[in-house]
Order: structure tokens, then C-alpha cells, then sequence
């Protein structure tokens, strides 16, 4: 009998593991890195019992950036400040995309979105992160007038082309997405759209660059 009862504490012992009070183990889960593309990242420590604190080193390629909510390791996200997490019980794999970073030089330049001779918007960003935007506007009888506003400052914040114009006191923030070649800028929420019913929607202005001007 006595044979029986150690046999079945030593089975229970291999299938539980041991159990160190605080409900975890000494089993060693790994990190690992997963495939990566314009980016690079290590992990200190690559291995821990649970509840290790893991911390990331996270290294984008010149001109790319960490995509905001990609760093995960399964489906969890990291925080992207600390870079920090603590190892669960079970092994890891880190996962992370990178995406071109914009900065406020590639948007440098003069661009027009012209519909006809009477119909455009042009728009000037200069390297000192002023400019001006000049456009026309509907003069009420049937013609249109040409309207020209200052830019006294543009920076990009956060992926937000914020836009700050002489005499008016709220900065426009706006999306915008720069094409692949620099050539096209498209800026959503530069100007708005009233159906005259209450319904006020961004407008989405695709301007093409012309550097001769």
C-alpha cells in the first residue's frame, strides 16, 4: 500500500508540475520573433518563467515606422510606449508590421487640384512649414472669385496634417495620404461639404504636384 502512494504522488508530481505557492511554475517559456518586413526587433530576456517581464528593443528601417496596434505577440497587443509585457504560460511569437514614415519634407512642394480654368484650389507648403492656399469660390452671380489664405503653420502630428491659417483660431486637422512616387497628396477635411440639411462631410481633394510653378 505504502508502495501504491508514492507512485501516485510521484505521477502527480510529473503531470502538475511544481507548484511554487503562487500558482505558477518553473516551467521556461521562449520569445520568439516572427517574420518581419522594413523593421527589426529584439527581446530581453528570450526566455523566462511566467510573469517575466519581457522587454522589446523595436527598430524600424530609415523611413518606415512601427504601424500603430501591430506589435502583438498572438493576439494580444503591446504597449507600444514601454514595450513591455509579462511572459503568459505558454511560449510567445512576436509579430509587428512596419509602414513608410511621412515626414513634413516630402510634402514640401506646390500642388493644384484643378476641375476647370474657374474651378481650382492651389496649394503651396514651403520648408519653413508655412504657405498658402489659394482657391476660388462662388462670387453669387454666376462667376467665381479668387480667395487667398495664409498658412502660418503646417506640421504633421500623430498622421494629421494640422494646418493652421492666418486669422482663424482652430487648426484644421486633416488626414491625408502622400502616393508611393510623391507625386499625389490627397488631404480629407480641408474643406467640408454642407448638403444644406445639417449633414456636414469632409471633402476628399486629390492634388497632383507641380514644382515648376
Amino acid at each position: 500500500m505504502k508502495n501504491f502512494v508514492f507512485i501516485v504522488l510521484v505521477i502527480g508530481f510529473v503531470l502538475f508540475g511544481c507548484d511554487n505557492g503562487d500558482g505558477t511554475n518553473d516551467k521556461i517559456y521562449t520569445v520568439t520573433i516572427g517574420s518581419l518586413t522594413n523593421g527589426s526587433i529584439s527581446a530581453n530576456p528570450t526566455s523566462g518563467v511566467e510573469g517575466t517581464e519581457i522587454t522589446l528593443t523595436v527598430t524600424p528601417n530609415s523611413g518606415y515606422k512601427l504601424k500603430a496596434g501591430s506589435l502583438k505577440y498572438g493576439a494580444i497587443v503591446i504597449n507600444e510606449e514601454t514595450k513591455r509585457f509579462n511572459l503568459p504560460a505558454e511560449n510567445v511569437t512576436i509579430t509587428a508590421e512596419f509602414e513608410p514614415f511621412v515626414q513634413e519634407k516630402t510634402i514640401i512642394g506646390f500642388w493644384e487640384a484643378i476641375e476647370s480654368e474657374e474651378k481650382y484650389i492651389k496649394l503651396e507648403l514651403k520648408e519653413d512649414n508655412t504657405g498658402v492656399l489659394i482657391g476660388t469660390s462662388d462670387d453669387g452671380h454666376g462667376g467665381y472669385s479668387e480667395v487667398s489664405m495664409t498658412i502660418t503653420l503646417f506640421e504633421i502630428v500623430n498622421d494629421k496634417l494640422i494646418i493652421i491659417f492666418e486669422g482663424i483660431s482652430d487648426p484644421y486637422e486633416c488626414d491625408f495620404e502622400l502616393s508611393q512616387d510623391g507625386n499625389t497628396l490627397t488631404i480629407i477635411g480641408l474643406m467640408w461639404n454642407d448638403d444644406g440639411e445639417g449633414n456636414i462631410t469632409p471633402i476628399s481633394i486629390p492634388f497632383t504636384r507641380n514644382d515648376d510653378k
